[in-house]
């Protein structure tokens, strides 16, 4: 079967990394089964599932039988649609076929990253109460010189053991931004810089100064100026923070970890007699296109396959340090990639539970796709004749907002506002203040200008803009971004849509409509013709268990709802 366009582009995978972004789906409910479609089982949390889908995310209040059965004839629906997508034979075309086998493989490398590196790396209740015990009582004030080189690095300690000074020799020497400050840190606590550069630095002791030490910024000498303890936070506010530091750190530590055991178990090593520079890697990739960078057991990289996306004279033509470090990073970073992979094959994980459940998901929601594109939908479209004689029959839909052009002045303080709010009040010109005090450097270019803007499409804290008469200022209003003075320029009233401005949009409505209309039918002629039995006993279960669990309100006696027209899409 050949697929159209459209459906090549609904059915692009996105990359592993991409995947490994994804969270797997959650384990199902209690499989109460609450219905059987030609025979086969629809079960409560497949209906959960729905449940979840159309309200954002939460279940937590599917309540009463009457809700359960009217999403339970929802996953009928789409149950009798996916057994004639499987009766067409949708699941072994090659669009489906491919990119299910490239998400199973995906979600595979998910699920043992998953294993190996994410549940391994939650820190501990013990952790965290060790963490604020022992390492938030204590700021340190520090100054610091970052060089390019470990040669530049062993200078600069040369010249500090003779004599210079410090802060002369950050604003002459360093490359961090600290320079402007001659180096100074003025306080640092734990869990604000590396695990390595606080072990090379909280160790020392005021007045003295560290050894060149790498970090990813370059080579770095530090010198403690200062250690001063502090009062130990709320276990309560600090726990949210101690975790995420704890968190993050156990996931390096673990990806570093789990590297280092992939490659000692596939025997991974990088190709001898390769030069490893960017340069040399960039001229390479040119002249010797298929030279293997590094091998592993049942497994190789090579410079094509390496090098594609990457520019690689563009990274040969950054700073030496940066460009050697990302290289090295990339190289490794790929041959984890494969290695991770030939791991999730010997788990065997594409056969676990939560693998398949998922991998099946994702093929019917394919399927589905491929359904509508070339079955239900096909032939489907509204014409320029249908969509007029739908404008000209209901006028009264067509109708433009209000629209209202809008000026704002944003500052740091309330009072700020309102001492700026006085001099427009005296007669200063609101955009040569926007111009003068605005924070927003870019409406206050253009004297504060936001240009126009709707009902619809005004933040719920600045609604009394909608009620300002032309000329007036507003009250200052607080936002993420500060407080702001709102001025309305220019008011432009409701007016009726032209034919051209209400097309596009009436065209989709009615696309909509009509596809609603062909799935419904599709749907009504399966139910005509497939056995579909309802468990209404297992319904009021459901409905019961979870009332009880407190996973619904009380349904206060609603009686259960018994067959009804098939339910939109």
């Amino acid at each position: 079967m050949k697929t159209s366009a459209p459906l090549s582009a609904l059915l692009l995978f996105a990359p592993v990394l991409a995947a490994l972004a994804v969270a797997p789906s959650a384990a199902p409910a209690a499989d109460l089964v609450l219905a059987r479609v030609d025979g086969e089982p629809v079960t409560a949390s497949e209906v959960d599932v729905e449940f979840t889908a159309r309200h954002a995310g939460h279940a937590k209040f599917m309540g009463g039988p009457k809700e359960i059965r009217e999403f339970l004839d929802k996953v009928i629906d789409r149950r009798l649609l996916l057994q004639e997508a499987y009766r067409l034979g949708l699941d072994g075309i090659p669009a489906v076929h491919e990119r299910v086998a490239a998400y199973a493989e995906n979600r595979g490398v998910q699920e043992l990253i998953a294993r190996e590196i994410k549940a391994k790396a939650k820190p501990t209740e013990a952790e965290i109460l060790d963490a604020w015990e022992k390492r938030t009582t204590t700021l340190y004030q520090v100054l610091q010189i970052v060089v390019a080189t470990r040669e530049d690095a062993e200078d600069v300690a040369r010249r500090l053991a003779s004599g210079a000074d410090f802060g002369e020799l950050a604003r002459e020497r360093s490359i961090a931004r600290t320079r402007f400050r001659g180096g100074m840190i003025p306080s640092v606590g734990w869990g604000t810089m590396s695990p390595e550069w606080e072990a090379a630095v909280f160790a020392l002791e005021p007045g003295q100064t560290s050894a060149p030490f790498e970090t990813a910024e370059g080579w770095e000498i530090v010198r403690l100026v200062n250690r001063r303890a502090v009062e130990k936070p709320d276990l309560g506010k600090a726990r949210g923070r101690i975790s995420t530091i704890l968190e993050q750190r156990g996931l390096e530590a673990r990806r570093r970890a789990f590297s280092e055991e992939l490659w000692a178990k596939y025997h991974a090593r990088l190709a001898p007699g390769v030069e490893f520079r960017p340069a040399a890697i960039a001229a390479l990739a040119k002249s010797a296109p298929a030279t293997v960078l590094a091998t592993w057991d049942g497994g190789a990289l090579d410079l094509a396959t390496f090098a594609t996306g990457l520019d690689l004279d563009g990274l040969a033509a950054q700073p030496g340090r940066a460009a050697q470090a990302e290289l090295d990073r990339l190289v490794r970073f790929t041959v984890n990639d494969g290695l991770v992979r030939r791991e999730v094959v010997a788990r065997a994980l594409a056969s676990t539970p939560e693998v398949a459940r998922d991998v099946r998901r994702y093929q019917e929601n394919l399927m589905e796709q491929v359904l509508y594109a070339d079955h239900v939908l096909k032939g489907l479209v509204v014409g320029e004749e249908e969509v007029r004689a739908w404008f000209d029959a209901h006028p009264d839909e067509f109708r433009a907002p209000e629209r209202r052009r809008t000026a704002q002045i944003v500052v740091g303080t309330k009072e700020e506002a309102e001492r700026l709010r006085a001099r427009l009040a005296a007669g200063e010109e609101f955009g040569a203040l926007a111009r003068e005090a605005s924070l927003d450097t870019a409406s206050a270019a253009a004297g504060g200008d936001l240009g126009w803007t709707s009902s619809q499409e005004v933040p719920a804290e600045f609604s009394e803009v909608l009620a300002l008469p032309t000329g007036e200022t507003s009250a200052p209003i607080q936002s993420k971004h500060g407080w702001h003075l709102m001025q309305v320029t220019e008011i432009e009233a409701p007016r009726p849509m032209s034919y051209e401005e209400a097309r596009d949009g009436l065209r989709d409505r009615l696309f909509e409509r009509r596809k609603t209309e062909r799935r419904a039918e599709w749907v009504r002629k399966l139910r005509a013709v497939t056995p579909v039995e309802i468990d209404q006993q297992a319904i009021e279960k459901l409905a019961a268990d979870k009332e009880d669990a407190g996973d619904a309100p009380p349904s206060h006696g609603v009686p259960a709802a018994h067959g009804g027209a098939p339910p939109h899409p």
